[in-house]
């Protein structure tokens, strides 16, 4: 404002607008078909397959276990996966990967 810094938008700001769905899924999805669909939208984002994450669910809580590149490869996971409808939760488990 007034040539002056008024705020910043953040990654996490631009994932979390870009994950936002309208849900109009079935009220009540069974865990595995959460799981299902946490596992086909990872699998249709190509910053996403560098990750190596198994999925589960179990009432409606996301559980990431597994091994991610970044930082930043990680909080877009759990932005990610939280965006999924149905999903209530996501507790991640993940570690970084160490360079070859």
């Amino acid at each position: 404002e007034d040539g002056t810094l008024a705020g910043l938008v953040t990654r996490a700001d631009l994932l979390r607008a870009m994950v936002v769905h309208k849900d109009d899924s079935p009220a009540a999805a069974s865990d595995r078909d959460l799981r299902e669909r946490v596992d086909a939208m990872l699998r249709g984002e190509d910053w996403a397959t560098s990750a190596f994450v198994n999925v589960g669910v179990e009432n409606g809580v996301a559980h990431l276990w597994g091994t991610v590149e970044s930082a930043s490869q990680r909080e877009a996971l759990i932005l990610a996966v939280r965006g999924v409808p149905g999903i209530r939760d996501v507790q991640p488990h993940l570690g970084r990967s160490m360079p070859g």
